[in-house]
């Protein structure tokens, strides 16, 4: 009887201590970052990391300021984690374990695999990074990025892929993501919880192709967008031609687009989307993202917002239905390439279609840096032929014999040429000079070509020009000397006329003679 207490003791205490610590164990998120650079990783990583609130000097037996870990993404698929404080920066929400893929190539995928699980689908978000340093490439890395995703997500159990039909239906229906400024439904960050409102009709083009998770595409330095346009002469028109092809992409699969820069404000506008999509949401304050589509550098599209009409906005030429339909059909041979099962008839069929939502793309968005570039799309047609373009290896094999032949004429020197020697009747045609005279053709030959140069002091100083300007200024100067003698001499004469009018006044006085009339007393 006693042993039998005891056991019911030891099972009550166990279960109150896993209650606790149940209690006290952190949400576990999770963040794939796919593309970019490495720095441009770490950069993304720093942003979504809000800086440390300045805090009073601290006892040494209390908390330490946290610090962040390290990056580890050097080598293939590259891991770190961040606990995401609040608005305090006291309490921890949750944990959020980064996983990153710089490069997205197709041997790359069997690296995700592992990542996806029944139980850590729902709490997992996709980050895809572009930058703005070639947005010209945008384009084909999305279409990367995409296909590997997608092909890893299509491989996996039936259990997992039961989840991510959960969790897409639940997007879908807007009743989970971030809360949107003036939106009328219902958004709240956790899963668990549904809301009674009834889901809006989608538009046209709106989850055609739900890849299984959320995702949010990046573009960071947007910054450089002012660079484009003052130094490159960038206009709306291609701002807005890259900006409606992404949004029209992310209609498709349901994500969000944000344009981040260097500034603290852009950092925690992206830390906002980030941890909304997540699912989590401070105990302090709401977070209500409010879209942007009009300022190039800090663009925000949040999920299930946009539609093909708000797209159209910006240029009502641009065809989002057709731009959607090529974008499925150019990520379906994507994949098929990943997967290296595709079919001949497939690939045949889907060949010329595939690549034109790319061609266009990269005839009105070109590098400004590169040479052969120019500013203006060519148009062409099918009955103009297309010239391949040679091989590099083998234009230069064929250059090599005539920059051999080249160097070995300049290793003989020119040619001599004997001087002719003119016939009589070329000497009797010639004009006789007297004896004494200089040659004219002798004269101009003898005539220094460049100025001679002295170094004097260490300055270099042109003589003739020196000589020339000192006899300028002997010359003033003799001209000066001469116009003060000629001023003195007629000062001379003044006053040799003064004396002479005074020695005047004083023989009249002696002679009695009259004297200029002057008042009398």
């Amino acid at each position: 009887m006693p042993s039998k207490i005891t056991t019911t003791e030891e099972n009550i205490w166990m279960q109150l201590l896993e209650d606790a610590s149940s209690d006290k164990r952190l949400p576990e998120k999770s963040l794939l970052v796919l593309g970019g650079s490495i720095e441009a990783q770490s950069q993304f990583t720093d942003s979504i990391t809000p800086k440390p609130l300045p805090q009073p000097a601290r006892r040494p037996y209390e908390r330490q300021q946290r610090k962040s870990p390290n990056i580890a993404n050097h080598f293939a698929l590259g891991y770190t984690y961040r606990d995401v404080l609040d608005i305090d920066q006291e309490d921890i929400l949750a944990r959020m374990s980064i996983h990153l893929l710089p490069d997205t190539r197709p041997p790359y995928a069997p690296l995700l695999k592992p990542l996806f699980t029944p139980q850590t689908i729902p709490h997992t978000l996709a980050v895809i990074l572009l930058d703005w340093d070639e947005p010209w490439h945008w384009l084909s890395q999305f279409r990367e990025r995409i296909s590997i995703l997608k092909s890893v997500l299509d491989s996996l159990d039936n259990d997992c892929k039961d989840t991510m039909d959960t969790v897409m239906k639940s997007w879908r229906e807007r009743r989970t993501g971030p809360a949107v400024d003036g939106s009328t439904t219902n958004f709240i960050g956790d899963r668990n919880q549904q809301t009674q409102a009834p889901p809006p009709p989608l538009g046209p083009g709106e989850w055609d192709d739900p890849l299984g998770i959320p995702i949010c595409v990046v573009c960071l330095n947007a910054e450089k967008t002012h660079i484009l346009a003052r130094e490159h002469v960038w206009t709306d028109t291609q701002f807005d031609f890259i900006l409606q092809h992404l949004r029209t992409i992310l209609l498709k699969h349901g994500g969000s687009l944000v344009y981040t820069s260097s500034t603290e404000a852009s950092n925690a506008i992206l830390t906002d989307v980030i941890r909304s999509s997540l699912g989590i949401q401070s105990l302090l304050q709401k977070t209500i993202l409010k879209p942007e589509a009009i300022q190039r550098d800090s663009i925000l599209i949040p999920p299930n917002w946009d539609t093909s009409g708000k797209i159209k906005t910006l240029d009502s030429t641009f065809d989002v239905e057709a731009v959607g339909r090529d974008w499925g059909t150019e990520v379906a041979s994507a994949v098929q390439d990943v997967s290296s099962q595709p079919s001949k008839e497939q690939t045949d069929g889907t060949e010329s279609v595939a690549t034109e939502i790319l061609s266009n793309f990269s005839r009105n968005i070109q590098d400004p840096n590169h040479r052969f570039t120019s500013t203006t799309s060519i148009p062409t047609t099918d009955d103009q032929p297309t010239k391949p373009r040679p091989n590099l290896q083998a234009f230069l094999a064929t250059q090599l014999p005539i920059l051999r032949r080249l160097e070995a004429e300049d290793a003989e020197g020119p040619p001599s040429q004997p001087h002719p020697q003119p016939d009589a009747q070329t000497l009797k045609q010639l004009p006789l000079r007297p004896a004494g005279e200089p040659d004219a053709t002798t004269t101009k030959v003898t005539e220094p070509v460049t100025p001679m140069l002295m170094n004097v002091g260490g300055v270099v100083r042109d003589v003739e020009a020196e000589i020339k300007e000192l006899r300028e200024r002997a010359a003033l100067r003799g001209a000066e000397e001469a116009n003060n003698d000629k001023g003195e001499v007629d000062d001379d004469r003044e006053s040799e006329k003064k004396l002479e009018w005074l020695a005047g006044l004083a023989n009249r006085r002696k002679t009695g003679g009259s004297t200029p009339s002057t008042p009398q007393r």
